[in-house]
């Protein structure tokens, strides 16, 4: 037997007498799905890519231009603590420094307890003077973009093979009643006694 003669009796398409057409029904919707994937998912997963990625890069260059590298004097001794949601200690100092319009700025800063002995430690400031964090890198937006990217070939994996369980319950539930029907009209015949 060929390989197209195979590729046909594995998906259903041969034209074995014993396939109902809930079979073939089945069979042509296996089919149309595949290909819906298969033509779908590759768009869908680069545009998801492209708004993740345009998004990111956009952001990046609002924050590298409203986001400002200055260096904060620290004024008082700090007390360590653990971060909220990490397993990383950070010391809280008061410091000061000069916001990007020129005016004197004091407040709370965290530090890495291996900065305790210095006098200065650069911080990220907005473009009001307010503390902030550093700017988003590309990598960043890379990596968010594979996520993206990712998760969106699951979601449509997940679609694909959800819409599929779905029909085949429907159709094996009309199955099952066919072959009920079918035997009810068979099956007194084989338990007559001879």
């Amino acid at each position: 037997m060929s390989v197209t003669g195979h590729i046909l009796i594995r998906a259903g398409l041969d034209q074995n007498p014993m396939r109902r057409r809930v079979d073939r029904v089945e069979s042509w919707t296996s089919i149309a799905l595949s290909l819906m994937f298969l033509i779908l998912t590759p768009t869908l997963t680069w545009y998801a890519g492209q708004i993740t990625y345009r998004s990111g890069v956009h952001s990046e260059q609002v924050q590298h231009r409203d986001r400002h590298l200055v260096t904060a004097r620290l004024i008082a001794p700090g007390s360590s603590r653990l971060e909220s949601g990490s397993a990383f200690l950070v010391v809280s100092t008061m410091g000061q420094w000069t916001a990007p319009d020129g005016t004197v700025r004091t407040g709370t800063i965290n530090i890495s307890p291996s900065s305790t002995t210095v006098t200065s430690v650069p911080i990220w400031t907005d473009s009001a003077g307010n503390l902030t964090t550093k700017p988003q890198r590309h990598r960043e937006t890379l990596a968010n973009t594979s996520l993206a990217v990712v998760l969106s070939l699951t979601i449509l994996a997940g679609l694909a093979v959800g819409i599929h369980a779905l029909l085949r319950s429907l159709l094996d539930h009309k199955r099952f009643a066919q072959w009920q029907c079918e035997w009810t009209t068979v099956g007194p015949q084989w338990s007559r006694p001879n």
